[in-house]
């Protein structure tokens, strides 16, 4: 053989080997992946294996499940304890509208409203009187024009 045919050769048999190592990796990637399933398998026969205990876990779960519910069931929703509040509620203020005193109080404090805002409105009619008919500034200014003229009537008369 010649040296180009064994190198031929050589290189096929790197090629080859090349092929070889990539088919491990992938025949390892595989054997991995299958001790995986194989656990997993058998993992769910050792559940399967106790089937009665399983049984027994939903059963109770589903009855206790059921029981619960029953419970929330028989309680009051929030709606209807809300309408017999309500209902309450009218009922009081019934009572206490046909209630003699609070039909009184209801009055006088109405009463008291009107009186206080005609009050409001009598000091309002009051001050701005006061405002027209407060002649104290007017009266000093004519004192002092007054005062004035006499000052001055008295300088003429002296000097004639």
């Amino acid at each position: 053989m010649t040296s180009e045919q064994l190198k031929a050769e050589e290189s096929k048999l790197i090629e080859t080997v090349a092929k070889v190592e990539q088919l491990e990796e992938k025949m390892n990637g595989e054997m991995q992946n299958l001790r995986e399933k194989i656990a997993q398998m058998q993992n769910d026969m050792k559940i399967y294996q106790n089937i009665g205990n399983l049984r027994e876990e939903v059963t109770a779960k589903k009855q206790s499940l059921v029981s619960r519910k029953e419970v929330i069931m028989s309680q009051e929703t929030p709606t209807e304890k809300l309408t017999e509040l309500r209902e309450n509620n009218k009922q009081l203020l019934k009572q206490l509208n046909d209630n003699d005193t609070y039909i009184q109080l209801n009055t006088l404090e109405k009463k008291l409203e009107l009186l206080q805002e005609t009050n409001r409105n009598l000091q309002n009619q009051l001050d701005e009187k006061r405002i027209e008919v407060d002649y104290e500034e007017y009266r000093q200014q004519a004192l002092n024009i007054l005062q004035a003229y006499n000052k001055l009537l008295q300088t003429n008369t002296k000097s004639t």
